[in-house]
């Protein structure tokens, strides 16, 4: 079934390492852009349905081992998206708007990370990259104790000409076997 978040709420989901499946939508209250937490440990986040599509979300705070999102999921302008996992499969957008950043980091601090890169533990595609939507940053990657090795494009080049984000990547060793382009007048940031 729906959720929707009631008047005031913020709600925090949380289970220690149980999976968790979403089949309906998650909407805020009209006008509120609830905040929303879950933390499955290891277990695995589905959400199958949209998040905030109608009345978008506030902060949108995930964890656990696996993630697949197979629709939408848009958050508030102004406000963040992040997605804590050690594996990622996006089927549809995660939208931010404004000031408001996406960010997407290794629950294991040796996770390697791979952009266009099967090979590596947290790969995302060129596109499910292209499904990312901001105009801030888009941050891949743990900020200060990430080591996971990095790859690049060794499935092919990256095109993000057409999306508005600048991208900070941050982890260990970072290997480029094809290009990554992104927006005219964005950044590309490394912190390894």
């Amino acid at each position: 079934g729906n959720l929707l978040i009631g008047t005031g709420k913020n709600p925090s989901i949380t289970s220690t390492n149980i999976a968790f499946t979403v089949t309906g939508t998650i909407n805020s209250t009209s006008g509120e852009n609830n905040d929303l937490t879950m933390d499955v440990g290891s277990a695995t986040v589905t959400l199958t349905g949209a998040v905030g599509p109608t009345d978008n979300l506030g902060t949108i705070d995930i964890t656990c081992g696996s993630f697949v999102g197979s629709n939408t999921i848009t958050a508030a302008a102004n406000k963040n998206i992040t997605i804590t996992t050690d594996a990622i499969s996006l089927a549809n957008t995660v939208t931010t708007s404004g000031t408001g950043n996406i960010t997407i980091e290794p629950r294991t601090t040796t996770t390697t990370i791979g952009l266009n890169d099967a090979s590596s533990s947290l790969n995302l595609t060129s596109t499910e990259l292209g499904y990312l939507a901001s105009a801030g940053t888009v941050t891949i990657g743990l900020v200060t104790t990430g080591t996971g090795a990095i790859t690049i494009g060794s499935t092919a080049a990256i095109n993000l000409s057409a999306e508005s984000f600048s991208m900070t990547l941050n982890g260990g060793v970072v290997t480029f076997t094809n290009g990554l382009t992104l927006p005219a007048g964005k950044t590309m940031t490394f912190n390894t």
